[in-house]
């Protein structure tokens, strides 16, 4: 248990708007580990609740969904949980017993809860989960690489439906990731250590293009004052084709239509990126080229062990784009990820770091 009764949190409290105050350490409930939050992710979900564009969350509500921390008390447990065993929390609370739980589609649970959004979130120096939720990971990695569990996780369904074998071996050779913010660059990175061969990402931003060349993109092209024709056309050059693979990882109407002009003949186009409702798109094109279309949400719980598994691999041995900030500048941290997107692509915040 903690010494202090009490705990530094960051509430988002409007548009705009992130509070430090000071909260009671909640209590470890029966079947409950309390977690002492490590690092926690700034997913860009929250960075929109943050604009005030996000209908899902209201105001005021502690977010933060992607931690890694330890164990520092348990309560009739089915585990005997080990004070200090270090963990990656899953987001998402199902019911376990509906049909898409059974089929091990927790993620789409019909009574889910989700972390950040129906339930407070992880911007604090404590939370209590659900012993269910608390995957143990090595202990090299608690800090950011950990805070990357639940985003890798995202990425690594989204390769699994676009990419790969149902045995996880690499069935394309090509690939193109749409956006190259964290989602995309973490399914650079995956998809490259699965052995896909050639991996074009796009985007707007130079500087996160350098990092997609980094973590395994092999060709990057620049969507900045370019057409949705002038990137597709570019990318075709590129790989003397069209894409096997599409993976769209932003969720704009202009991202979604270039990953569909970038599609081959008998394609796959993964849809991940959760950011405009309805879009325009060209499905003429698609069903005359035999397009094979995914919708990927969040990820499954073999997802997140697989995700584990790969950073404890040292998959994302270049952690250089991450942003360390404290969490009592969290307000600070979230005005420049606005301000700043050139300069900042992934920030993660540290309860117990001054």
């Amino acid at each position: 248990m903690p010494e202090s009764k009490t705990m530094e949190v960051l509430e988002w409290t409007g548009t705009r708007r992130m509070e430090v105050k000071s909260l009671p350490v909640p209590e470890a409930h029966a079947g409950e580990v309390l977690v002492q939050v490590d690092s926690v992710g700034i997913c860009g979900s929250e960075l929109e609740a943050y604009l005030g564009v996000s209908p899902a969350r209201q105001p005021p509500l502690v977010l933060g969904h992607e931690l890694c921390g330890t164990v520092v008390d348990s309560q009739s447990c089915e585990r005997d949980w080990k004070n200090g065993t270090p963990v990656a929390v899953y987001p998402i609370l199902p019911c376990f017993d509906c049909d898409f739980c059974k089929s091990g589609n927790v993620q789409l649970c019909r009574t889910r809860k989700l972390m950040s959004m129906h339930t407070p979130g992880a911007y604090a120096g404590y939370i209590a989960v659900d012993e269910r939720m608390a995957f143990e990971i090595p202990p090299s990695l608690l800090g950011p690489a950990g805070s990357l569990v639940e985003p890798l996780a995202t990425a690594v369904q989204s390769v699994k439906k676009g990419c790969l074998t149902p045995t996880g071996e690499a069935q394309v050779k090509t690939l193109v990731v749409v956006g190259a913010g964290p989602i995309g660059l973490l399914t650079v990175a995956y998809a490259a250590m699965k052995g896909v061969e050639r991996i074009v990402a796009i985007d707007l931003v130079d500087s996160r293009l350098e990092i997609a060349r980094r973590l395994g993109a092999t060709d990057v092209v620049s969507s900045r004052g370019s057409s949705v024709e002038d990137v597709s056309n570019a990318v075709a050059e590129t790989l003397g084709d069209r894409a096997e693979s599409v993976i769209e990882c932003v969720g704009l109407a202009v991202t979604r239509q270039m990953a569909t002009a970038c599609i081959a003949p008998l394609g796959k186009l993964v849809l991940v990126g959760l950011h405009t409702p309805v879009t325009e798109l060209d499905f003429n094109h698609l069903i005359r080229s035999q397009v094979d279309c995914f919708a990927s949400y969040a990820s499954r719980f073999d997802d997140f062990e697989d995700a584990i598994e790969a950073l404890a691999s040292g998959m994302l041995a270049d952690l250089d784009w991450i942003a360390l900030y404290p969490l009592s500048e969290g307000d600070r941290a979230y005005s420049e990820l606005v301000e700043r997107p050139q300069d900042l692509c992934k920030v993660v915040l540290r309860p117990h770091v001054g």
